[in-house]
């Protein structure tokens, strides 16, 4: 895997709520919900006994959960795996549940893999809205609800025309693994 600075684009999927909000397939709800703008990683590990030392028994649960902050703070991105994903062709993603593709930019610190990437930022800067399949439909009002949540991003009917006006280069043949 190799690292990259600056912005780069990829395909993902989110799961929809019924106040039309953008949330991860596979993270609860309190946590993983994607707001219009700027999304900032933020780690939620527990680190092990070897990198952060236990509660001791003369302090409080106050010193230790401060050691826990302070780690989940300053470790490097490849010490763990939050952030958000997304995928260079699109191809990779789960497509079991009802959901809305998109394009993402991801940015500050980026891990470039083979077939997509992780990064410590990400904006949503198109949307698409279709069947799944031709099972299942958003129901009018949540898409209303969606376009009202996230009013600065394009939203699409189609899914080959946001991928066309957001094209998404493949980086994977450029990265050494």
């Amino acid at each position: 895997m190799g690292f990259a600075l600056g912005t780069i684009r990829g395909f993902r999927r989110w799961a929809v709520t019924v106040n039309g909000e953008l949330k991860s397939p596979f993270r609860s709800i309190g946590t993983a919900l994607w707001l219009p703008g700027e999304n900032v990683a933020k780690c939620q590990a527990h680190p092990s006994a070897e990198v952060v030392e236990r509660k001791r028994d003369d302090e409080d649960f106050a010193g230790y959960y401060a050691r826990v902050e302070e780690w989940r703070g300053s470790h490097d991105v490849t010490d763990c795996s939050h952030g958000f994903y997304a995928y260079f062709d699109g191809k990779e993603e789960d497509h079991r549940d009802p959901a809305v593709s998109g394009v993402i930019e991801g940015y500050g610190e980026v891990l470039i893999g083979t077939k997509g990437f992780r990064a410590m930022k990400a904006r949503i800067v198109a949307l698409a809205i279709k069947p799944h399949d031709g099972v299942w439909n958003l129901e009018p009002l949540i898409v209303s609800r969606l376009r009202a949540n996230y009013p600065s991003i394009p939203v699409f009917d189609s899914e080959m025309v946001m991928r066309s006006e957001f094209p998404c280069p493949v980086y994977a043949e450029s990265v050494t693994t």
